[in-house]
């Protein structure tokens, strides 16, 4: 929602700047979750990302699907987040 109103109030960009300042946190957040859960897989050990106690379908985070969920999350999570502040950014204009 910051982004969707000080990009326009601050004369920055329109709509197509906006989607690389929402996509660029989620995917270096997603990109780091991976690393992780790469980690975990190839090390054996859980940590805060894999450990079945903190996910919540307490299921073994320590699997390669889990990896291929964040990656798709890279690319849809930006696509929403980009839909939904547009909207508010065309509040904001008018």
């Amino acid at each position: 929602m910051y982004y969707s109103v000080s990009v326009h109030t601050s004369g920055f960009g329109s709509y197509r700047e906006l989607l690389p300042v929402v996509a660029l946190p989620l995917m270096l957040g997603n990109s780091i979750v991976m690393k992780a859960i790469v980690i975990a897989i190839l090390t054996g050990k859980d940590n805060i990302l894999s450990a079945p106690e903190f996910s919540p379908g307490k299921f073994d985070g320590k699997t390669w699907g889990h990896v291929a969920r964040h990656g798709l999350a890279m690319i849809v999570l930006p696509l929403l987040m980009w839909a939904g502040s547009s909207l508010i950014m065309l509040v904001t204009k008018h």
